[in-house]
């Protein structure tokens, strides 16, 4: 299967494993799977124009992200696989690597737009910028790869916890309460494995501890950061909404990724019992 992307990258290919690679896509073949001729491009690598003869480029409804056809359509690239299960594991690896509006939606398991397909769920164009690749970095996105292709197995907390996070970055019509609490919802998850008391406190002060030990952030920082998160994500599920949820929104998603991330590399950091460890540092 052949899933167009849009990625910023210099290479024409690269290989994650077997069976699973990334390539160019031919003009022929934006013609062919996407409708398009002639594309031109801004500097930030969007889809501005196309030809005349161009058929592929459709709007969405007006309740669906705009990024999500925009950025189809603007698919440079194919992630090749050889299963569903590795092009799941390509999109939550993608989500994993940075904040990116990239995602796979269509797969063709033939040549040309009319050929059979295989659709992807959610969507996740949210949010801007494309995801970067090159030989520098692209080491890392492979060894992502590997740990999700590993470890996120259906009916665990890990898959739960990807599955939660891909709808938080979904191209759905959904708002940002619910983007909100999504994330939230992961973040005790992984910080709160247990049901204890105190968890406003508990809930801040593991966050702050990790955030200084696994990425360098200043822990008052990141303490203060946890405890409006948990304030608003009680305000969100009790009222309904909280005045600060879109102020803090790209912070709890950015805190989530990093977070999944760090779990996903070492659940054994995050049991009750390691974690009260680390508050005690």
């Amino acid at each position: 299967m052949k899933f167009p992307v849009k990625i910023i990258c210099s290479l024409p290919e690269m290989v994650i494993e077997e069976g699973v690679s990334l390539r160019l896509i031919s003009s022929d073949e934006k013609f062919s799977y996407l409708g398009i001729t002639d594309p031109e491009y801004n500097e930030e690598g969007r889809l501005i124009k196309v030809g005349p003869n161009s058929y592929g480029l459709m709007r969405p409804p007006s309740d669906i992200d705009p990024n999500l056809s925009v950025n189809f359509s603007a698919s440079n690239y194919f992630f090749v696989v050889e299963s569903a299960d590795q092009a799941k594991n390509i999109k939550h690896t993608i989500k994993l690597y940075s904040q990116n509006s990239t995602s796979l939606l269509i797969g063709f398991v033939g040549d040309g737009h009319q050929a059979g397909a295989r659709y992807l769920h959610p969507p996740e164009f949210y949010g801007t910028g494309f995801l970067v690749l090159d030989g520098g970095n692209f080491p890392r996105f492979k060894q992502i790869y590997r740990l999700v292709a590993d470890e996120a197995h259906d009916g665990t907390k890990l898959s739960l916890a990807l599955e939660k996070y891909s709808y938080a970055v979904s191209s759905l019509g959904i708002s940002n309460v619910h983007r909100f609490l999504e994330c939230a919802i992961i973040l005790e998850m992984i910080i709160l494995p247990t049901q204890q008391s105190e968890l406003s406190y508990r809930f801040s002060l593991r966050m702050a501890k990790i955030c200084r030990k696994y990425f360098g952030e200043d822990a008052q920082t990141a303490f203060d950061t946890a405890k409006i998160i948990y304030e608003i994500r009680c305000g969100l599920a009790h009222n309904g909404s909280h005045k600060k949820t879109e102020q803090m929104l790209p912070a709890v998603i950015e805190l989530t990724r990093k977070l999944l991330l760090q779990y996903l590399n070492d659940q054994s950091q995050f049991t009750s019992k390691a974690l009260d460890a680390l508050c005690l540092e």
